[in-house]
């Protein structure tokens, strides 16, 4: 392992060695890759991918392609960039949901006349 920085709601995991390249993993709180980037052998452009999970949190198809970029630091702040908005996304949903499930009373509430 070459680093791993921590959030509350993310962690950023970067693998020198991969299983076969290196690698830079976005993970949720609960254990699920966000996003990544890796470098592939012999290749000099990192490439930058995204998973079902976050697509399903942006309510899009998800579409497996691959974003080219040009170094390692690149790829890093790429892939802290779409955890963040993946959390800001996700917290969002659940401010409204936490909204929504409010008890709401039915009896009406006497005009101050």
């Amino acid at each position: 392992m070459h680093g791993h920085a921590m959030t509350a709601a993310y962690s950023i995991v970067e693998d020198e060695d991969g299983t076969s390249s290196p690698r830079i993993s976005a993970v949720s709180a609960s254990g699920e890759e966000i996003a990544g980037a890796y470098l592939p052998h012999g290749q000099a452009n990192w490439r930058l991918y995204v998973t079902p999970l976050l697509a399903s949190v942006a309510g899009v198809q998800f579409r497996q392609s691959h974003l080219h970029l040009f170094s390692r630091d690149e790829a890093s702040r790429w892939v802290d960039l779409i955890a963040r908005l993946y959390v800001a996304g996700t917290s969002g949903r659940q401010r409204i949901l936490n909204a929504n499930r409010r008890p709401v009373s039915m009896a009406k509430q006497p005009h101050g006349r």
